[in-house]
């Protein structure tokens, strides 16, 4: 074959299988954007009409005022930073603050936010409070209940405050329970911050993504907290109908119910079945996985063959051998003519 046409050929396989990689790994819906700024938006979400499955999965991607631009959840101050398609949400929360000058408060804020449809994470999340005079309460709704809760943080001196230690001295945390909705947090001090003012002039408490919050004393000072803090969101999909009525999962998906979900919640997910990898909200979104490409993929020995079919894999020997051709079971043996060359030589 000429070396030009080798070429071409060659070129156009690597075209196709770059197309065919990129379609897999589409996660926006057809002719949707796929991306604000540096976040991807994987379907569900989405910001255009059309693009969304509901009103409760709009992102507004807000181009006006930052460069890059920047994702927010709805029509709200929330900022995200990233969406996973297995249920989770991370974002940027206001923290709450509650600052003194000579015993007279000076700056407060006390964030709220309605989450409708999603959850603040109870596995991901811990409710911290910060300050050496200092107090701060959660609240929300869990269900149709009120929910309340809060801890306080207290120190005589900045010499008795550690760094990375959130357990009563300068910081305090505690859990956050399931399901926890419509979000409002205010930040107090018992005794103005009268006593500790030249170290610390201020209250701040806020909910937070517990793998991304490492306590620093620097956090005392006036203005020495970041005015935003990560925090994990859980979604899910909820609808009248069954999830295998409401048809919400694509081909090669099905529904799931959240493991760390309520029992009274009709929520749900999709996901790809086991052999599929991609968007399982998408209808063409979960291809298949090639197991025979990746040997740790796969149960068969290497040095024989790896079939792949849609959703799996079969393992085959070589002519010559015969067996299973799995390293876990019977491998592949050389046939009796085969093993009599090899002993001859021939």
């Amino acid at each position: 074959m000429p070396f030009r046409l080798t070429t071409k050929l060659v070129v156009l396989l690597l075209v196709l299988l770059r197309a065919s990689a990129a379609a897999a790994h589409a996660q926006a819906k057809p002719g949707c954007p796929s991306r604000c700024g540096d976040v991807e938006i994987p379907y569900p979400f989405g910001t255009r009409p059309g693009c969304f499955l509901n009103k409760y999965f709009v992102i507004t991607c807000n181009k006006t005022h930052y460069n890059p631009p920047k994702p927010f959840l709805r029509k709200s101050n929330i900022e995200v930073v990233n969406i996973t398609i297995d249920g989770r949400m991370n974002v940027m929360q206001f923290v709450a603050k509650e600052c003194y000058r000579k015993g007279n408060s000076v700056d407060s804020y006390s964030p709220t936010f309605s989450l409708s449809k999603f959850t603040v994470s109870n596995t991901e999340n811990r409710f911290v409070v910060i300050g050496c005079d200092s107090y701060a309460y959660v609240r929300g709704y869990l269900g149709e209940n009120r929910y309340r809760a809060g801890c306080m943080s207290m120190c005589d001196s900045f010499d008795f405050v550690t760094n990375g230690s959130c357990v009563g001295t300068g910081c305090c945390q505690i859990e956050i329970p399931r399901g926890l909705k419509e979000l409002e947090v205010e930040a107090f001090s018992f005794n103005n911050h009268t006593n500790v003012s030249p170290f610390n002039p201020c209250t701040y408490a806020s909910v937070v993504d517990k793998s991304q919050f490492h306590f620093s004393s620097n956090y005392l000072a006036w203005e020495g907290t970041p005015e935003k803090f990560p925090l994990v969101l859980d979604w899910e999909i909820t609808t009248k109908e069954t999830c295998e009525e409401a048809k919400i999962c694509g081909l090669n998906a099905s529904c799931h119910k959240p493991k760390d979900n309520t029992t009274t919640s009709s929520g749900y997910h999709c996901k790809c079945n086991e052999g599929y990898e991609g968007n399982p909200y998408l209808s063409d979104g979960c291809q298949d996985v090639n197991e025979c490409e990746d040997p740790s993929l796969n149960n068969c020995t290497r040095t024989h063959i790896c079939d792949n079919i849609p959703g799996s894999y079969t393992c085959r020997c070589r002519k010559g051998f015969h067996g299973d051709g799995t390293k876990d079971g019977r491998g592949c043996i050389p046939n009796q003519n085969t093993a009599l060359k090899v002993a001859l030589g021939m």
